[in-house]
């Protein structure tokens, strides 16, 4: 989510360069951008509950790891490790509708 919101950040700076409008207003009514802020908020709010599904989303998604590699980090596992992230994936679908 961090290389999206960047990424989108970087595209309305282009974009601001090159037309009248400032890089805050666009950055302000760019709909795509604050919902994934919104969500990446979400997200992080909910880890407080799942500190273990932190971190194996950490370790997978940010560190690249394999599975193999996360049940020797975590010290459990794979299966769960599986319930742990689909316990914190279900529950941040169900209240926040990220999928």
């Amino acid at each position: 989510m961090d290389k999206k919101i960047t990424s989108i950040k970087n595209a309305l700076k282009y974009k601001a360069k090159g037309g009248n409008l400032s890089i805050d207003n666009l950055i302000a009514s760019d709909k795509q951008l604050a919902e994934l802020i919104f969500h990446k908020e979400q997200i992080e709010v909910w880890y407080c509950a799942y500190p273990e599904a932190k971190q194996i989303c950490e370790l997978r998604w940010i560190e690249n790891k394999q599975q193999w590699e996360i049940e020797q980090e975590v010290l459990l596992s794979k299966a769960t490790i599986y319930r742990r992230y689909s316990e914190f994936k279900a529950t941040l679908t169900e209240w926040t509708g990220i999928r």
